[in-house]
């Protein structure tokens, strides 16, 4: 009885456990919330065609790792 306990409740947690991962896999990492925002603050003129400049100094003000900074930039190209 006790067994079947213990199985039950190593599958409840995993189950848990793959429910968290998946939620966040789906969530956008801190770089690209940091691009983002600096994407939506950029200011827009109508009469300039002038695409968003992002510097790497603004990403990092914003961000605590910039080594996870770094790969996810240098990953996303």
């Amino acid at each position: 009885m006790r067994y079947k306990v213990e199985v039950r409740a190593k599958i409840i947690r995993n189950v848990i456990n793959n429910i968290f991962y998946i939620f966040l896999a789906a969530l956008p990492s801190d770089t690209d919330t940091a691009v983002q925002i600096l994407f939506r603050d950029f200011p827009r003129d109508p009469k300039i065609k002038t695409p968003p400049i992002i510097l790497r100094s603004q990403i990092y003000s914003m961000i605590k790792e910039k080594t996870v900074a770094d790969k996810e930039l240098v990953r996303s190209g």
